[in-house]
Formats: structure tokens, C-alpha cells, sequence
């Protein structure tokens, strides 16, 4: 069956079409946004940006305890080399020695705590002759000396403040801050120094 495409045409010429016109329907007070709309969109990105900001500062607090945690172990290496390479007699020198270090761990040489490049500040203590060893139950051996490393981030004030919570820790068997970096090492007396 055929159909004429001319006559089919034709025959719904002569109704009206209706086009709807849209832009009748669009008022001048909807072109922008609302006060309630931008609220809602503020209290969005404040709602997502909170625990963005948290979880920042505990990045930044985290890659601190990394920093000195591997710099620091360098640092306290570096320090008990230095010890250990002293002569037996000049052991006494090192006690409460205070040195200063930039952010990669080398020494500073005219270092304060007020030099900006001062990062890192390592102390060392040195005991004197007479270690009791475990070996040994009550015999102390004049022939060895304990040395202890404190690493710290080099902070005008508080690096005192570590220094001393960092030794009361030690001392009372609890975990030092976990800013502060100690090694231990024992220096012997092999007689060769002379």
C-alpha cells in the first residue's frame, strides 16, 4: 500500500501547531543564584575542607617524626663516630656537648641556636669510667663508658625543654617525645691510645 506524502501533508496543513515559547517562562529574578543556594554550597566546601585542614597538620606532624627519625639516626651515628674515635682521655670533653646540624644533617660550623640554617641539635653525654654490664651482675668495668645521643629539631626554646624530657624519660624507663631521637653506644678502653 502506497501512501501520498503530498496529500498526507496537506491534510494536517490546516492545523494550527502549537510551539510553546520558553522564554515567556523565564523571569529575570531566576537568572542568578540564591542566598540560600550559596549557603548551601559554602556549607559544602566547609564541610569537605575541615578534615582536609585535619589531616594536613597530621601529615605535617608525621613527616616531623620521619624527618628526624632518619636525619636524626644519621646525626646520632655521625656523633657516636666521633666519639668513639676520641682519644680515652679527652672522653670528658664530649660531656654535654651541644652541636648544631642543617636540615641534611651535616655539622654546622659557628652554630648557635639563633642560626636559621641550625635544623637539628644533638647533645652527648658521656659517663664516666665504671659501666655495670649485663654479663657481669654487680662488677662495674673501668674500661667502659656509656655514651648517650640526643637528637632533636633545633627550636630556639624547646630543645632545652626536649633535651631534659628526653633524659627523664631515659632515666625512669618510659618512651621518650617522639621528636627526640637517642642512641646508646659504649666506648672501650682498648689501651691503644698512646
Amino acid at each position: 500500500m502506497k501512501y501520498n506524502i503530498s496529500s498526507y501533508h496537506g491534510q494536517h496543513s490546516s492545523q494550527k501547531q502549537f510551539i510553546p515559547n520558553f522564554s515567556q517562562h523565564i523571569h529575570k529574578s531566576d537568572s542568578g543564584s540564591t542566598l540560600v543556594e550559596v549557603m548551601i554550597v559554602v556549607g559544602l566546601l566547609v564541610s569537605v575542607m575541615l578534615p582536609l585542614l585535619g589531616l594536613l597538620s597530621i601529615g605535617l606532624e608525621t613527616g616531623q617524626k620521619a624527618g628526624v627519625n632518619v636525619i636524626g639516626s644519621r646525626i646520632t651515628n655521625q656523633l657516636m663516630s666521633e666519639v668513639q674515635q676520641s682519644e680515652w682521655s679527652e672522653l670528658d670533653q664530649w660531656n654535654g656537648r651541644t652541636v648544631y646540624f642543617d636540615d641534611q644533617g651535616s655539622t654546622l660550623k659557628e652554630a648557635d641556636s639563633a642560626n636559621p640554617s641550625a635544623t637539628f641539635v644533638g647533645r652527648v653525654y658521656v659517663s664516666s669510667p665504671g659501666v655495670i654490664l649485663a654479663t657481669q651482675s654487680s662488677i662495674a668495668n673501668a674500661m667502659h663508658r656509656k655514651v648517650t645521643t640526643v637528637v632533636c629539631p633545633a627550636m630556639s626554646d624547646s630543645g632545652d625543654r626536649a633535651f631534659s624530657e628526653a633524659l627523664s624519660a631515659l632515666e625512669n624507663g618510659k618512651p621518650v617525645p617522639s621528636t627526640v631521637r637517642v642512641g646508646h653506644g659504649l666506648v672501650t678502653n682498648t689501651g691503644k691510645d698512646a
